[in-house]
């Protein structure tokens, strides 16, 4: 019973997005705020202190704002997630013991605790078209990903690249 309800809430997680925008035509829109949570997997190879790799899944939510006119189209999105990282070797020994003042303890090495935040930026131009139902946005992408294992370690990378966007308009309620 509890495993069905489980994945009954992952399915719904994955589909659920709140979507808060102005009503009317697409190209009335102005302003929109999404909302979104789903699952986040990610790998690490550590090849700093062992040539490992690592893997986690976890829950992600993220929040993004988009402004739209007639001729540009501005999106802020910022993205949290949590996973515990475990090496994909099962092989490893999670766990030995080790003396302290002369007491035994149990040393646990895994799970590392990641916490994730990716912000990212995006600017595009509407070029325009003969077709009124469809309109092309071509600019830019900016992300900043930063991410905190703890106790291990920590990263922060940039990148910029290349956005486009295709939109169709099949009737004017959609």
């Amino acid at each position: 019973m509890n495993k069905s309800i489980l994945v009954i809430l992952l399915i719904a997680t994955f589909l659920v997005q709140i979507k808060a925008q102005n009503t009317g035509n697409i190209h009335d829109r102005k302003n929109s705020l999404g909302i979104a949570a789903g699952y986040y997997r990610a790998g690490l190879m550590d090849k700093t202190l062992s040539p490992l790799l690592f893997t986690g899944n976890g829950l992600s939510i993220s929040v993004d704002y988009t402004r739209q006119t007639k001729k540009s189209l501005n999106k802020i999105e910022l993205q949290f997630a949590y996973l515990p990282f475990y090496p994909d070797d099962h092989s490893i020994q999670n766990e030995f013991n080790y003396t302290s003042y002369n007491h035994l303890e149990v040393y646990e090495a895994y799970p590392w605790k990641s916490i994730n935040a990716i912000i990212s930026y995006e600017y595009l131009r509407k070029l325009s078209f003969n077709n009124p139902k469809m309109s092309l946005f071509i600019g830019g992408i900016s992300d900043n990903f930063i991410q905190i294992i703890y106790p291990r370690a920590w990263i922060i990378s940039y990148s910029i690249g290349p956005k486009g966007t295709l939109e169709y308009i099949i009737t004017s309620v959609h």
